[in-house]
């Protein structure tokens, strides 16, 4: 057998056909170690050193036990990991019949790619990936996989994707993060994906497949430098990280991050499953009988926003520029309007319901999550949108007897940070005395004494708070209150209300010039985020959302992280761990034995992360 090997190696080295070593070793059988003995005598025999051989790929496909060892040996003095999986059928490791099938793995020298299917016992490759920080573009994904998987939890030091998302929003750019994108942008590099849909679970991968693999991690270093390097020009402020020198507090925190991202997906919500399908059957019944009976009373098809519009005119004897829920709130007591809104929420109601019954496992609900999903920062989800189930719907989150969910909130998080930033002194005193800044406002633009304020009194200051902070004008406030709090005010309520808060909070009112006037002489301004999160805004509206939100998205992560962090310390990881993040909310699932202990720790984990960042009491609720 040895003898064959040796002389077909004979045969094709001078006729240039040994192109890849390790695919040939596969094709015959035998260890890559074993080949490259046979090619080394091969060449000895024919006298002509590496002259008739292409120069070996740098990066090997490993297929053979007796390989996997050595060559993760030559990984194991490195710093960092550059990470790359391919996996079958999908890209959802929740999905029934998914594998892992590539490792592919570099130091920055060299890259190798292990082959799960063909490896008996891959424990020292993941042993590796479990003791080295890692590199990867959407690492979201491999830390997903692994840990599901194989029960392990990379540490993420740095996320290409992620960083190119942070440096797009600073300079107010909207692109594709795509790997492909992102190398052709930074490096000039074309990369092909045509192999990315091919099949994955075949008994043989192709030439082809293998070099799209190595492909995707072998761009990783120099991208990286690069991102690294226009991090830390946005911000260099930071602490900084040993292994990449990355300076930038908002990248630092994002890459921390991204393995919070993946373990909320894997957790997923927990859901009364009984309950989800009666309620969906339920729905569909009240939608159909209100969808037919809008047919038949108006003969129009409530779908259809054209027939809608021609009916709703007649029937309202007025023009209308669209048919939108906000445009239609005006005219709540016509019946028509009300019948429309009705089906328009049921068909709303029955959509979200499916699509939270087709996401269902093992009595959890599991959506995706973006931890940049805004130009903010803001987290964003889909797939289903977890952040969005209305609370119609709460009844049907319920864990397992023997379970718990805890939700903790920021009270009045945005006021809170607009005093920070603005800085308004009279909302920094409110705060610092235990005050309710609505029924302050209420008090003052209202008139009344603050005994006498009611609660529709205190949901108009609402309106009045959050919509003037965030620079709407009176009219913009008009629709705002009520289609947000369900509160009207006329032309000159909303044009007093304006006037009186801007006398009260002085801070806001500087704080809005300074943005107008930079706005005005540059026709953008450039926000920051209480951590330093940079955006590009064009009116006062995004530019104060974008500083507000953008804290408040910083403040959400770094509690989310210390909550973690505390869990794992007092030895509860186990037992709860968080299940979803709505902007200003933690949600957290936990053994009903440990409760009140897990409790105590989610209050305080967020209350120190606000008030570290602040400067101001922050309750949690």
């Amino acid at each position: 057998m040895k003898k064959e090997l040796l002389d077909e190696l004979m045969q094709i080295i001078p006729e240039h056909k040994l192109y890849n070593l390790n695919a040939w070793a596969e094709l015959k059988g035998i260890g890559y170690r074993q080949a490259r003995r046979l090619k080394d005598t091969a060449y000895t025999l024919l006298e002509i050193g590496d002259t008739y051989m292409p120069k070996e790929k740098s990066s090997p496909y490993i297929c053979h036990q007796e390989d996997m060892e050595a060559f993760v040996a030559e990984l194991c003095n490195a710093l960092y990991l550059y990470l790359d999986i391919e996996s079958t059928p999908g890209f959802d490791p929740l999905e029934r019949g998914f594998k892992v099938r590539l490792i592919t793995i570099g130091d920055g020298n060299r890259s190798y790619t292990f082959d799960t299917f063909k490896l008996q016992d891959i424990s020292p490759v993941l042993e590796l990936i479990k003791n080295k920080p890692i590199i990867a573009h959407n690492a979201k994904f491999e830390v997903k996989a692994f840990y599901h998987r194989y029960g392990i939890l990379p540490q993420v030091v740095f996320d290409t994707m992620v960083a190119t998302q942070i440096i797009a929003y600073a300079q107010g750019k909207r692109e594709s993060c795509s790997l492909e994108n992102v190398a052709n942008q930074y490096l000039g590099i074309s990369m092909d994906k045509t192999q990315q849909a091919s099949n994955w679970g075949a008994p043989q991968l192709s030439e082809e497949q293998i070099k799209y693999a190595l492909a995707d991690a072998d761009v990783l270093p120099r991208l990286t430098s690069t991102l690294v390097g226009k991090l830390n020009e946005l911000d260099n402020v930071g602490d900084g990280n040993n292994v990449l020198g990355l300076r930038n507090r908002v990248a630092i925190l994002e890459m921390a991050f991204v393995p919070e991202v993946a373990k909320l997906e894997l957790a997923g919500l927990p859901i009364d499953t009984m309950k989800l399908e009666q309620t969906l059957i339920k729905a569909k019944e009240e939608f159909r009988e209100a969808y037919t009976k809008f047919e038949k009373d108006y003969g129009a098809n409530p779908r259809s926003p054209q027939q809608v519009k021609q009916v709703l005119e007649k029937s309202l004897g007025a023009s209308l520029p669209n048919t939108s829920d906000s445009t239609l709130a005006p005219y709540a007591g016509s019946g028509a309007v009300n019948l429309l809104l009705k089906v328009r929420k049921l068909d709303k109601l029955q959509d979200k319901l499916g699509e939270l019954q087709t996401k269902l496992k093992d009595h959890h609900v599991h959506g995706e999550f973006w931890s940049i999903g805004t130009v903010t920062g803001r987290m964003s989800s889909h797939n289903p949108n977890m952040q969005n189930i209305a609370r119609s719907l709460s009844d049907l989150i319920r864990p397992q007897p023997g379970r718990v969910l805890l939700k903790a909130d920021f009270p009045a998080i945005q006021l809170r940070i607009a005093a920070k930033l603005a800085p308004d002194l009279a909302l920094q005193e409110a705060f610092q005395t235990g005050q309710d800044p609505h029924r302050l406002t209420a008090s003052t633009i209202l008139g009344k004494p603050l005994a006498e304020i009611d609660l529709k009194d205190r949901q108009k200051a609402k309106a009045v708070n959050f919509g003037f902070t965030f620079g709407m004008g009176w009219k913009g406030l008009m629709d705002y209150a009520c289609t947000t709090y369900g509160v009207k005010m006329s032309e000159s309520d909303a044009r007093n209300y304006r006037g009186r808060f801007f006398t009260i909070y002085q801070g806001i009112t500087h704080w809005h010039q300074d943005l107008k006037a930079e706005l005005n002489a540059k026709g953008e301004v450039e926000t920051i985020s209480i951590i330093g999160r940079k955006a590009k805004a064009s009116s006062l509206y995004t530019a104060s959302n974008y500083c507000i939100q953008g804290s408040e998205a910083d403040i959400l992560k770094l509690a989310s992280l210390r909550v973690s962090e505390n869990l794992v310390k007092a030895g509860l990881d186990t037992q709860a761990q968080i299940v979803n993040l709505v902007h200003d909310s933690i949600w957290v699932e936990t053994s009903e034995f440990c409760t009140e202990q897990v409790g105590k720790l989610l209050q305080e984990a967020m209350r120190e992360t606000a008030e570290e960042l602040l400067e101001l009491p922050t309750p949690v609720e």
